[in-house]
């Protein structure tokens, strides 16, 4: 994974790896401070969204057999 897409934007995850939370704020002005932390997180492994999560299926109940 090189590039992150949110939204509009594209990040390099390398050069977002290879610093800090608060550089990446402060060093990324025109985007979104938000948005710039969310990529930051996803990067370094410590959010992971729920579109990109594999999701289990839910598990059958099991009925008992109606005895007669």
């Amino acid at each position: 994974m090189n590039k992150l897409k949110l939204g509009d934007n594209e990040y390099n995850c390398k050069w977002l790896r290879s610093v800090s939370e608060e550089q990446a704020v402060r060093t990324l002005p025109m985007k979104e401070v938000g948005q710039v932390r969310n990529a930051w997180k996803q990067a370094n492994g410590k959010s992971v969204r729920n579109h990109n999560a594999e999701k289990e299926a839910p598990k059958r109940k099991r009925k008992p057999k109606n005895e007669e």
